[in-house]
């Protein structure tokens, strides 16, 4: 782990330099930026951001549908990218059960509150994606990488150090600070096996290709060619505020490009890959399950075992008995 901590800080003096590059080579983009200054990086409380959406609501549905005309895979309203597992209950109990040095939760979502949620409860609190986004005009948004691209511009009562969840990770077995932080050795570093770019029988993913995109930027930065570089393990990711706000500064017309694409797009950064990545014992529950027709005994089963592994309610539930 401490070989770990102090790759950490190499790898984040070099990606210094290569924002320097960066500023130096690509004047259309950095006209009149100068460089922001290295943030102090600190780690008093850590908080957990959670991205969430109820992709069942037929408001969402009907916003969605008008986005994109209706021409378009993400207007289907049993999209998997949209559907809601009751995930985010079960990763909150996983919290509660397994991390309780937790300061602060917030769920990031499109005004929506679940339906199981009890809005009283100041354990867990709701953050509207109106509330930090910097371009009022690129909502709404169903687009995990625009929300992301926003993060730097979070409101102030999120920490500066914070885990972010999506809804479908859980926490499976006791977690501590040190597994993401530490004082003197900096941040932990969780890295996939993976590599970008991937071959080319993968680039249909829209996902696969924008971490392609994003690797090709920061060759740019480091003024290289087709260097490879691994993608960030598929869990828990930390992030540090000042150091988003930096990368916002240092790219500002990529975050801003990502941010108004509604949907993904090739053109969007991966902000995870961009920063410095984390897999602690987390695990991801992904819907991987047919778009329109989900086999409901999967779902019948997930919900079974979700109930056997996380049966402890948190104070921010409604009784539904």
């Amino acid at each position: 782990m401490k070989r770990l901590h102090i790759l950490f800080a190499i790898v984040s003096s070099f990606w210094l330099l290569g924002i320097v590059v960066y500023l130096v080579n690509t004047k259309s983009v950095t006209e009149n930026l100068s460089l922001p200054d290295k943030p102090v990086f600190q780690c008093e409380h850590i908080d957990i951001v959670y991205t969430w959406v109820n992709g069942s609501d037929p408001v969402h549905i009907q916003s969605r549908v008008e986005r994109t005309g209706g021409g378009s895979r993400y207007s289907s309203p049993g999209n998997n990218r949209f559907r809601d597992l009751m995930g985010l209950k079960y990763s909150l109990r996983s919290l509660k059960k397994y991390a309780p040095w937790i300061r602060r939760i917030f769920v990031v979502s499109d005004n929506q509150y679940p339906s199981w949620f009890d809005k009283s409860s100041d354990e867990v609190r709701f953050v509207f994606h109106k509330d930090f986004f910097l371009n009022k005009e690129d909502l709404p948004t169903f687009n995990s990488n625009s929300i992301e691209s926003n993060f730097f511009n979070l409101p102030d009562e999120v920490s500066d150090c914070f885990l972010y969840f999506n809804d479908d990770i859980f926490v499976g077995s006791p977690i501590q600070i040190k597994d993401f932080w530490d004082p003197t050795y900096g941040q932990a570093i969780y890295k996939s096996s993976w590599t970008a770019p991937q071959p080319k029988e993968k680039m249909g993913n829209i996902w696969h290709r924008c971490i392609a995109y994003t690797n090709e930027l920061l060759n740019g930065m480091w003024g290289v060619d087709n260097h490879s570089r691994h993608y960030a393990s598929h869990g828990a990711n930390f992030f540090n505020k000042p150091i988003l706000k930096m990368m916002q500064q240092a790219m500002p017309e990529a975050f801003a490009i990502t941010s108004s694409n509604p949907f993904r797009r090739e053109n969007d950064l991966q902000i995870p890959f961009l920063y410095l990545h984390l897999r602690p014992k987390t695990v991801c529950l992904n819907d991987g399950l047919n778009a329109d027709n989900p086999n409901l005994s999967v779902i019948e089963a997930l919900s079974v075992f979700f109930e056997n592994y996380f049966p402890e309610r948190g104070s921010w539930e409604v009784n539904q008995d």
